[in-house]
């Protein structure tokens, strides 16, 4: 039977495309949020979110799941989410990067 393998890698490669997953996903935000139920007027009914919600009960300000909800209406959480996804899809690619570099040149 033959066996099926993933091709390899050069070292940091797998890190290069984590970070480029995560910029990808800078970029379909929106939907994804809107997938999971945080809506532009709140969380929507019988969703991901709202089945969140109810496990949590309160919601604290500035929280993870405060900063969902922001985002998915279009507020504060919009930013907050683009710069983490920005700076750690960024930094993921840039070490990935260097250490396939550093893999090609080491003694």
């Amino acid at each position: 039977m033959p066996t099926l393998s993933l091709p390899e890698l050069p070292e940091g490669g797998t890190l290069i495309r984590f970070g480029t997953l995560m910029l990808i996903l800078l970029l379909v935000l929106g939907p994804v949020l809107k997938r999971l139920g945080f809506g532009k007027i709140g969380i929507v009914a019988g969703s991901v979110a709202a089945k969140i919600q109810s496990f949590l009960r309160i919601v604290a300000p500035r929280s993870v799941f405060a900063v969902f909800q922001s985002a998915g209406m279009g507020g504060y959480g919009v930013n907050v989410l683009a710069g983490i996804l920005k700076v750690a899809g960024l930094s993921t690619v840039a070490v990935g990067a260097v250490l396939a570099a550093w893999s090609k040149w080491k003694p």
